[in-house]
């Protein structure tokens, strides 16, 4: 990141120039595999970026900005995204595991085929959210709004799923909650029902 910060924050600032001026003025952030690792920038607006594997490994982005983004297969293992807004951002692909996201909205947002596992997704707004085939094993859902949702071959071994909302109206429902190797698939009403008593415990 050293080598590299001082262009991508000139990037940066030419982006948030262009998405204040709807356009008008700046350029709009268009890059891959930029290399944001351990980056500390709380608060950082990238709202419709264009930045497809990007690697914020580590990065410090609490209440950071990212809707609209296309962050599909970026790395955000271990990074704070607690508080951050990635309204219909799309994430596909994505690496999250360990990340913190706490308090995120996260509102139809696209996690096709993420990785989660292990991450802190408590208190989040997951509304509309696409998480089919996301992998959430040991990933802390307390507290955070699933409603109308999308669970598709959704990995859920040993995720914390304590308290969480919105399960009733999920617009797809099949998980997995069997553990590496050993495949137990619920599919339907009683997928619907296996994530309604965990919410429950």
């Amino acid at each position: 990141m050293a080598l590299m910060e001082d262009r991508i924050r000139k990037m940066i600032e030419d982006h948030q120039r262009w998405a204040k001026s709807l356009g008008r003025s700046g350029q709009k952030l268009v890059a891959e595999d930029l290399d944001f690792h351990a980056a500390e920038l709380p608060a950082v607006e990238l709202t419709n970026a264009e930045i497809p594997g990007a690697d914020f490994s580590g990065a410090v982005l609490p209440r950071a900005d990212l809707s609209g983004s296309n962050l599909a297969s970026a790395q955000f293992t271990g990074a704070d995204l607690s508080g951050a807004a990635m309204v219909k951002a799309m994430l596909d692909y994505a690496n999250l595991s360990n990340a913190r996201l706490e308090g995120a909205n996260l509102r139809r947002a696209s996690f096709v085929d993420a990785t989660l596992t292990g991450a802190r997704i408590e208190a989040a707004d997951l509304r509309g959210a696409d998480l089919s085939g996301a992998d959430l094993r040991g990933a802390v859902l307390a507290r955070s709004n699933f409603d109308r949702a999308f669970f598709d071959d959704t990995q859920l071994c040993g995720a914390d799923l304590r308290g969480p909302v919105g399960f009733e109206t999920l617009i797809r429902c099949r998980i997995d909650i069997g553990s590496p190797g050993k495949p137990d698939v619920l599919d339907g009403d009683a997928a619907r029902q296996w994530l309604l008593d965990a919410a429950r415990a």
